[in-house]
């Protein structure tokens, strides 16, 4: 049984005219992720036919799709990108409504992931630098 707080996770923005509001739907619902599909034990075994449930099921709405969204200004272009479905690591809350919704942790990754891409870039040029005949030969002769 996984007891971590972070889980795999399909997350969609919510949408109010596809997802639909309720009388006890939680009022700060219109900013959140809802839970599409979290982990299991073969999870990312049957990823392929989620993501085909999924993509299915955003053909059907992208024929009935609103371009507006009442919190999200770009929400056609989200809904049109190729990265639409995709697991993230998320925390799952459960909001007063009874939605369940996921907080994106994905993102520190690839915020990471720039970050040593730019350190490890700086020293590849480091090392070529030092490598060049001029630097060779003034750590011959300085020994730095």
């Amino acid at each position: 049984m996984n007891h971590s707080k972070y889980k795999l996770a399909i997350c969609v923005p919510f949408h109010p005219k596809i997802h639909g509001i309720t009388l006890t739907s939680d009022k700060n619902i219109g900013g959140h992720f809802l839970v599409h599909s979290i982990d299991d034990y073969d999870f990312l075994e049957n990823y392929s036919e989620i993501e085909e449930a999924l993509i299915d099921t955003q053909h059907y709405y992208n024929d009935i799709i609103i371009e507006h969204h009442p919190t999200i200004r770009n929400y056609e272009n989200i809904v049109h990108s190729d990265e639409y479905f995709k697991i993230d690591i998320i925390q799952e809350d459960v909001l007063d409504g009874q939605e369940y919704v996921g907080y994106l942790k994905t993102f520190w990754l690839r915020i990471l992931q720039r970050k040593w891409k730019r350190i490890f870039k700086e020293r590849q040029e480091k090392i070529r630098m030092m490598s060049k005949p001029k630097h060779l030969m003034k750590r011959e002769i300085t020994g730095k």
